[in-house]
């Protein structure tokens, strides 16, 4: 028996929009007999007036709103990766005749594949860490876009920033920010990072022992301590974090 509710939701508040979310090998199954009966929709809604347009469409504004450019109606936008509905594949075929690619080409469709798999590999970290740590680092480094020279200076020699934890990530009892590179950072680099580090880090509670930063050759860097290590993907932080 369902004891389930039905929710109707009035048509002028239905989004007018939807994007697959689903790989397309899982919805073309060539298996005989295919065994996934679902595929999933995300809505696709017209930017509100105080969303960036220019930050929508690089990407920039938040992690789960994502630009649709071929949408047929004036505006941007973008679908909201908030929400994520199953749909029977039966149903798909009744929609062949208003379906359309709302992408120009591949690169912006794998752009798109790889915001969903983001989504979907956000390590869970220390709140404290995040608000306090990560997040201040990240729009220290935003700032350095407008002094092209300095951030050059300063992230060229840098391949990959990451954080050691010891303990549980969620609650560690020591932090520490890793720079990997594949030759030795110049002294003068480090010092900015240790400044930095100095200045609006080392005096922050963040329920850990935070250590300064620390800089690792990946060549030397042995395979079993790399694994231990979080890489920093700038975009799990959103979201709406404009830097």
């Amino acid at each position: 028996m369902d004891s389930g509710e039905e929710v109707v939701i009035a048509e002028e508040d239905r989004p007018r929009y939807g994007v697959l979310t689903t790989q397309t090998c899982d919805i073309q199954e060539e298996a005989s007999p295919p065994k996934k009966p679902w595929v999933k929709v995300a809505p696709v809604v017209r930017a509100e007036p105080d969303w960036p347009a220019s930050l929508l469409k690089q990407g920039r504004y938040t992690t789960f709103l994502f630009w649709i450019p071929r949408i047929p109606e004036e505006g941007v936008w973008v679908a909201d990766l908030r929400l994520e509905v199953p749909i029977e594949k039966g149903w798909l075929t009744t929609r062949a005749s208003t379906a359309f690619d709302g992408f120009a080409d591949d690169l912006q469709r794998h752009a798109f594949a790889d915001r969903l798999g983001r989504l979907c590999n956000r390590p869970a970290l220390a709140t404290a860490v995040v608000d306090h740590i990560l997040r201040p680092f990240q729009k220290q480094l935003n700032r350095l876009l407008k002094r092209p020279e300095e951030r050059n200076r300063l992230l060229a020699p840098i391949d990959q920033f990451a954080v050691r934890f010891v303990g549980d990530a969620i609650a560690p009892s020591v932090v520490q920010l890793v720079a990997l590179s594949l030759e030795v950072v110049p002294d003068d680099v480090k010092d900015w990072y240790r400044a930095w580090w100095a200045e609006h880090v080392s005096e922050q509670d963040v329920g850990s022992k935070v250590l300064p930063p620390d800089f690792e050759l990946l060549g030397t860097l042995p395979a079993a301590e790399y694994r231990t290590l979080i890489q920093l993907d700038w975009d799990y932080l959103s979201p709406l974090d404009e830097g």
